[in-house]
């Protein structure tokens, strides 16, 4: 997915570069072009890149797998991705 981002952007030099995972979801991995840096560097507390893309035309780049969806931010998150991983 990384690499298809960076694909698209060095073809297009988009501002942003997103995936789009099944039934329109954004995912948190954004590619953000040097052009963006001074209005991310101006977000202050829990804010998310996702605050400047009304600034800029974003391109979404369709991605057909779900497991992008899967969130792992602690012990229960890792064991449950393993889990999925090992009955495929």
């Amino acid at each position: 997915m990384i690499r298809t981002l960076l694909e698209s952007h060095t073809q297009k030099m988009q501002s942003i570069v997103a995936p789009l995972v099944l039934e329109n979801r954004r995912f948190s991995s954004v590619l953000f072009d040097r052009v963006t840096f001074h209005n991310l560097l101006q977000l202050e507390g829990d804010i998310g890149g996702r605050a400047i893309f009304s600034k800029y035309k974003v391109e979404y780049i369709p991605w057909h797998d779900d497991m992008l969806l899967l969130d792992v931010d602690n012990t229960e998150d890792y064991k449950r991705l393993i889990d999925i991983e090992n009955n495929k």
